[in-house]
């Protein structure tokens, strides 16, 4: 029988594996069920508002790209601390201002 007891971000949550999974393009980790379950990038920026995000969503800005995330804690993805989002943050980078971004990239 095979333990499951590890996991591995797959770009937007992580997802349950066995530790001896050898994947070379993942990145193996002990299971938190924290993490599992609650961590997640939020794929639909353009869906947060002030009213629905503000004090729930963490963010993340590298080479002027933001995400959002559904938790504190760190970008799988480059490893840098999340910091909470701010009405700024929120008004600039998702809601609205995302649909319209959206729209001038796929007309």
């Amino acid at each position: 029988m095979v333990d499951r007891n590890c996991m591995y971000w797959d770009g937007t949550e992580y997802k349950i594996t066995s530790c001896e999974d050898r994947n070379p393009h993942r990145e193996i980790i002990p299971i938190d069920t924290i993490k599992l379950n609650y961590f997640k990038k939020i794929t639909r920026p353009d869906t947060l508002t002030v009213k629905n995000a503000l004090g729930k969503v963490w963010y993340s800005k590298s080479d002027n790209v933001v995400e959002f995330f559904t938790m504190d804690g760190v970008n799988p993805d480059n490893d840098k601390g999340l910091l909470i989002a701010t009405k700024h943050m929120l008004r600039k980078h998702a809601g609205d201002s995302t649909k319209q971004f959206i729209d001038f990239q796929h007309p």
